[in-house]
C-alpha cells in the first residue's frame, strides 16, 4: 500500500513520499533514489540525518524489500550515504554538490536546483576496451558503452555542458544495453552492480576536433576531463565513465564539513 503523496516518513521529516511513477521507464529504485537525493540535496535531509529504514520506505512507497535495497545501495556506491550496522543509514557529510562522475549523478544533484539537463544520444554499441586514457580497466571485456551529449538549461538558455561515455563490462552487466534502451538511464543499467571501490583521474585538456561543434566551443579551448573506473570486491572493472565538461558553465563546488579531513 502506498502512502498518500505528500506525507513524510515515520521518524523523518525531512523526507517527502511523492507517489512513484509505475509507467515511468525509469525503475523504481532509481525514483526512491532520486527522491532522496533530491531532499539531500535542498537540505530536507541534512549531512548526519538518518535515512528511513528499509521497513519505514517499503511502507512508504509499496514496493518490496529488493527494491528498497537497491534504491539504498545506489546510494552508498555514489557516496550519499553510508550505512553502520546496527544503526542504520544515514547522510554522508561530505558529500560534493554536484557529482559528475556518478552513474547519473548530474541530473540526480541539479534535481530541486537551478540546474535543468537534458541528454541527447550520440552512440551506443560494443566495444573491446573503454574509451580510457590515463587510468585502465584491464580484463573487463567486451564492454557496451553509450554516449550522451549533456545540455544545461539556465534562465531560459541551453548550452551544450559536457560529453559523456558510460561503459559496462558486459561478462559483469550482460544486460546492460536493454535495461538502457528501456529506461534511458544508466543506473538501470548498472543494475544491481555491488561496487566496492572506484578511481578518478581529472585533467585539462584541449577540446578534441569531433566535440568542439558539438560542445559549442572553438577547437583547443581546455575543458576538464575525468575518467572513472568502477571495480567489484573481486577486484574486476564492471563500470566506466568518461567526462569531457565545460567548467564555465558548472564549476566544480564541494562542501567541507569537516576540514580537519582535507587539510
Amino acid at each position: 500500500m502506498s502512502k498518500p503523496a505528500g506525507t513524510a516518513a515515520p521518524g523523518s521529516p525531512g523526507l517527502r513520499f511523492d507517489l512513484l511513477r509505475r509507467d515511468s521507464p525509469l525503475p523504481l529504485y532509481v525514483q526512491i533514489r532520486d527522491r532522496i537525493v533530491e531532499a539531500i540535496g535542498t537540505g530536507d535531509l541534512p549531512p548526519g540525518s538518518q535515512v528511513p529504514s528499509e521497513p519505514e520506505l517499503v511502507a512508504a512507497y509499496g514496493v518490496g524489500r529488493p527494491t528498497v535495497r537497491q534504491a539504498l545501495a545506489l546510494l552508498r556506491r555514489d557516496g550519499w550515504v553510508i550505512t553502520r550496522h546496527g544503526r542504520g543509514t544515514f547522510v554522508a557529510s561530505d558529500r560534493a554538490n554536484v557529482s559528475l562522475l556518478d552513474a547519473d549523478g548530474l541530473v540526480s544533484s541539479a534535481s530541486g536546483s537551478e540546474l535543468v539537463l537534458r541528454d541527447e544520444l550520440v552512440d551506443s554499441g560494443a566495444m573491446t576496451r573503454p574509451p580510457l586514457e590515463v587510468l585502465t580497466a584491464d580484463g573487463g571485456g567486451p564492454w557496451w558503452a553509450v554516449t550522451r551529449l549533456r545540455h544545461l538549461l539556465r534562465d531560459g538558455v541551453e548550452a551544450p555542458l559536457c560529453a559523456r561515455t558510460d561503459a559496462f563490462s558486459l561478462p559483469l552487466v550482460p544486460e546492460a544495453e536493454a535495461r538502457f534502451a528501456a529506461s534511458g538511464s544508466t543506473d538501470a543499467a548498472a543494475g544491481d552492480l555491488d561496487i566496492a571501490s572506484s578511481r578518478v583521474a581529472t585533467r585539462a585538456v584541449a577540446v578534441p576536433t569531433t566535440w568542439k561543434r558539438s560542445l559549442g566551443v572553438p577547437a583547443g579551448t581546455p575543458l576538464l576531463a575525468m575518467e572513472k573506473v568502477d571495480r567489484t570486491v573481486t577486484g574486476a572493472a564492471c563500470h566506466v565513465a568518461t567526462v569531457l565538461l565545460r567548467t564555465d558553465l558548472v564549476p566544480l563546488v564541494y562542501e567541507v564539513t569537516d576540514p580537519a579531513r582535507h587539510l
